[in-house]
């Protein structure tokens, strides 16, 4: 009998059947709850996390059969589908987001679906090489990762901040789980992401929902294999990509704030990530004859291999007045 393997457990044709029963349930269920919410007495719109992995692809596609599924006349809450590009991502994974939110906007368009996707990138000032190279940071490590502010928390929370301005308030739904690892969910915690809005810990007139918080590991794969993808995706495809990566479980989402876990430690991180040895998902491309990506690796295992360092700032507190009046009333040494 045929067994799906993840790198913890393995599980039986059988009893993935069983769980893919759980999981239509569980979809139709999560389904019409969205669709009620969505048709509600308030106008804040949604702002829906999607990365291209498989939880954020989920929740993305619970949302659009959702919606489709209200009458014309009621689909009046505007929904932004939004994803972020640190320009360092894993080349199958952006390529991944790119055509799907380019599918999205097409089927959005066809079904007459208010749905609007967008990309947001760091400013140029803020991308990795930039920092590395031009100002001399050190590559990011668990005492100094900078990179998650700078490449994912503010760009996001620009876009964010930005529709709050323009609706008052707005409503995050988010693919997070309450099965997954205890960062995460201590996130969820923090967030008390249970069954009605509550307020974004650090984002202003913000409120967060997890729609698919009861879906398990293997009812998400389940569920996305056995519903096609409402915008013409290939779910086959990001099963495919996941057990090229090495097992079906990480991947790093859309960041909103700094309890996020680095990436690193997901299947799709950046290909620069200094935090974690290794780049599982690259490697996993290689091994399968993607050569493509084998100069990423030495990329990547030079940034690795450089020393251990610690880091101080001693002028933080200088403005940029105060080291041009010491610098010109102090001759140099």
């Amino acid at each position: 009998m045929e067994t799906i393997s993840q790198e913890s457990r393995m599980i039986s044709e059988k009893e993935f059947q069983h769980v893919a029963k759980d999981a239509q349930i569980l979809g139709v269920e999560t389904r019409e709850e969205i669709k009620n919410r969505y048709m509600g007495s308030d106008a804040r719109p949604w702002i829906v996390a999607y990365s291209g992995g498989k939880d954020s692809t989920l929740l993305t596609q619970l949302v659009f059969e959702a919606i489709k599924e209200v009458p014309p006349s009621k689909r009046n809450r505007k929904v932004y589908v939004l994803s972020s590009n640190t320009l360092v991502e894993t080349p199958h994974v952006i390529e991944l987001v790119r055509k799907s939110i380019d599918q999205m906007n097409i089927a959005a368009e066809s079904l007459k679906l208010p749905i609007e996707t967008h990309l947001v990138e760091p400013d140029l000032r803020d991308t990795f090489w930039v920092r590395v190279i031009g100002y001399g940071y050190p590559p990011p490590s668990r005492l100094f990762r900078w990179c998650t502010d700078r490449m994912k928390i503010k760009p996001s929370n620009r876009f964010i901040i930005d529709k709050v301005s323009e609706h008052g308030e707005v409503i995050l739904l988010m693919g997070a789980r309450s099965e997954e690892s205890a960062a995460r969910a201590k996130s969820l915690e923090k967030h008390k992401l249970i069954d009605v809005y509550n307020k974004h810990t650090s984002l202003p007139n913000s409120y967060v929902w997890a729609p698919i918080k009861h879906f398990s590991l293997w009812s998400v794969w389940a569920y996305l294999v056995n519903n096609p993808s409402p915008w013409g995706g290939d779910n086959f495809y990001l099963r495919e990509m996941y057990k090229t990566a090495g097992g079906l479980d990480g991947e790093c989402g859309v960041v909103f704030d700094e309890t996020t876990e680095p990436c690193g430690n997901s299947r799709f991180g950046c290909y620069t990530c200094t935090v974690v040895e290794k780049d599982r998902s690259l490697e996993g491309f290689v091994e399968l004859g993607d050569e493509q990506f084998r100069k990423l690796i030495d990329v990547y295992n030079k940034h690795t291999s450089l020393p251990n360092s610690y880091v101080w700032a001693p002028i933080k507190h200088f403005s940029l007045w105060s080291v041009w009046a010491y610098l010109v009333n102090n001759p140099s040494p």
